[in-house]
């Protein structure tokens, strides 16, 4: 996909999952839409905000 993500954003949010980096050369980094930081709010139309990591990667 080009991003790696994380619970919690490390600062204040312990909830959620955070893009925390985005893979050098990836369609991800080229195209400038994802920022790290960014909160992954639906997968596939399914809303996981605030949902735990494990959520998420399934739903992905």
């Amino acid at each position: 996909m080009g991003f790696y993500i994380r619970e919690g954003n490390g600062r204040d949010r312990w909830d959620g999952v955070f893009i925390s980096r985005l893979a050098a050369g990836s369609v991800a980094e080229q195209n400038g839409l994802l920022k790290i930081g960014d909160e992954i709010l639906s997968v596939n139309g399914a809303v996981v905000n605030r949902k735990r990591l494990e959520d998420v990667v399934i739903s992905m």
